[in-house]
């Protein structure tokens, strides 16, 4: 007789004679590995064309947007690689697996982006002021005000960026993961970048205002390094394991109460996330006295369905049921 219990990844059983320690994990999505590798290749490609293609056409908006492509380029690479390293199962050493990862590559490329954005606004604060922050000598090394891009390099490098950003937006939006969703967003505002580059581009093909192209850079910039800096914020919060985002723990609380009968008190709640997508929930439900193990087990149950119905991406559940006669531990070792 196999002996059955209930975790967030569903029911299975062990088989008696045969001990052993159970480890959880999380179902691995291999076509969140194709989409983000294919999305991946396509923005690497295009980053080595913006950037020889901006010291060439002598643009630092097309610069700037390169270094926002850098951004994209190093968060796929990292995010790809943990895809695949995410497919392993859980084992001994690591029985959540290894998706927490994903957390520390968006840290790291929040961290490159901004400081690789604040290189690009040093380069740029010249082209505006005349004043060289770093000076190599010699008086031409920079020409100030006289900056005067190639529009129709700058023209040809937009409708590039704008044909590879929407292409891989479209790979990425095939996929069903959070993950990919966020990364969406990454090829939409660079998108948006090129747009407001090729619109400069048609202005300086008429027009010779020389202050555009870098007041535009600042732009972008700004934008990339607030965007970035919120993202990198949300990371470090979860990395301190904070409530996901979307999820009201006193709204969890007054829900269960209202629609699961039986349940007393809950107490001990916990809920962190490994990356972002995949998030642990823990709690004490205390039930009434001699309540039936038959009557526990649909009240985890109906309390795991509630968890999903928060819509913030899927969950691993472990409920410890107590009776409303027993003195909990956690109660005593600290408030709840």
């Amino acid at each position: 007789m196999g002996l059955l219990h209930q975790h967030g990844s569903g029911p299975h059983s062990h088989s008696e004679g045969s001990p052993h320690v159970t480890l959880g994990g999380f179902v691995p999505d291999t076509a969140a590995f194709k989409n983000v590798g294919i999305a991946f290749a396509l923005t690497l490609i295009c980053t080595v064309v913006e950037l020889v293609g901006g010291v060439w056409a002598d643009s630092t908006a097309v610069i700037s947007a390169a270094v926002h492509a850098v951004g994209d380029s190093i968060t796929l690479a990292l995010a790809w690689l943990l895809e695949r390293v995410a497919l392993r199962q859980s084992n001994a050493r690591y029985s959540y697996g290894y998706r927490r990862l994903s957390l520390l590559s968006a840290v790291i490329s929040g961290v490159i982006i901004i400081v690789a954005s604040v290189g690009v606004l040093l380069h740029i604060i010249p082209d505006l002021t005349g004043i060289e922050i770093f000076p190599l000598g010699g008086g031409d090394a920079h020409r100030g005000h006289d900056h005067s891009p190639h529009s129709g390099g700058m023209f040809a490098l937009a409708l590039l960026g704008i044909v590879v950003n929407v292409a891989a937006a479209l790979v990425l939006k095939r996929g069903r993961t959070a993950n990919e969703k966020m990364l969406i967003w990454h090829m939409i505002s660079h998108t948006l970048s090129w747009v407001s580059i090729l619109i400069v581009a048609l202005v300086l093909m008429f027009f010779d205002p020389p202050l555009l192209d870098p007041i535009l850079s600042v732009g972008i910039i700004v934008f990339t390094m607030h965007a970035v800096g919120t993202n990198l914020w949300e990371a470090i919060k979860l990395f301190l394991q904070a409530v996901p985002g979307g999820v009201d723990m006193d709204d969890l609380y007054a829900e269960v109460k209202k629609r699961v009968d039986g349940v007393v008190d809950m107490h001990d709640v916990r809920i962190w996330s490994l990356d972002g997508t995949a998030h642990v929930f823990s709690a004490h439900v205390v039930v009434r006295e001699n309540t039936s193990i038959e009557k526990i087990t649909t009240i985890k149950k109906k309390i795991r369905a509630i968890i999903s119905e928060l819509g913030v991406g899927e969950f691993y559940t472990t409920i410890e049921s107590e009776s409303s006669n027993e003195v909990c531990l956690a109660k005593i070792w600290g408030k709840t």
